[in-house]
């Protein structure tokens, strides 16, 4: 083997040993919720669900919510204090997707056991554990630190659309 084979082996086999101590990472750092990864929200309407006319629009839902988000900085730039959601409860017939914005409560993880906290963040990774589905959520500004898994059943709302607003009048009085 002459010095110019040898070294375009010992590159190679770095090159290799290299990729896949990242694919490993990545796939390590995905299982721990630990990589930070962006995923579109699923179509829940159809157009001929939505109507638009001169001085309104119209959404055809069930059961519609419309809310507001609390400044936590956590879904930021996607929703923040000046953004309303429209959000629909989910029911065993909803499917929850990779990139959903849903709300869900959270057992106790940010406060005491006997409390529960609504938490509005988006699905990044789903797997099935006992035949329950599982749900992995990360803030969109939280840096790859994801809040874990959780249950269906902690899951309350699904976010489909979000109206955003620049000012308020409050701001002009």
């Amino acid at each position: 083997m002459n010095d110019l084979t040898y070294k375009l082996t010992i590159r190679t086999s770095l090159s290799l040993i290299l990729i896949g101590f990242i694919s490993l990472s990545f796939l390590i750092g995905l299982y721990l919720g630990k990589v930070d990864i962006r995923y579109a929200p699923s179509n829940y309407l159809n157009e001929s669900q939505i109507h638009v006319y001169n001085d309104s629009v119209c959404i055809d839902l069930e059961n519609p919510h419309l809310t507001s988000y609390a400044n936590s900085g956590s879904m930021r730039p996607t929703l923040d204090e000046n953004s309303n959601g429209i959000r629909i409860p989910v029911t065993d017939k909803i499917k929850v997707n990779l990139g959903d914005i849903i709300t869900y409560k959270n057992n106790g993880i940010f406060k005491s056991e006997n409390d529960s906290q609504l938490i509005v963040h988006r699905v990044v990774g789903i797997r099935k554990v006992d035949d329950e589905e599982q749900y992995l959520m990360l803030g969109d500004n939280n840096k790859g630190i994801s809040d874990g898994w959780i249950n269906r059943s902690q899951i309350i709302y699904k976010t489909i659309g979000i109206i955003y607003t620049f000012f308020t009048l409050e701001r002009f009085k």
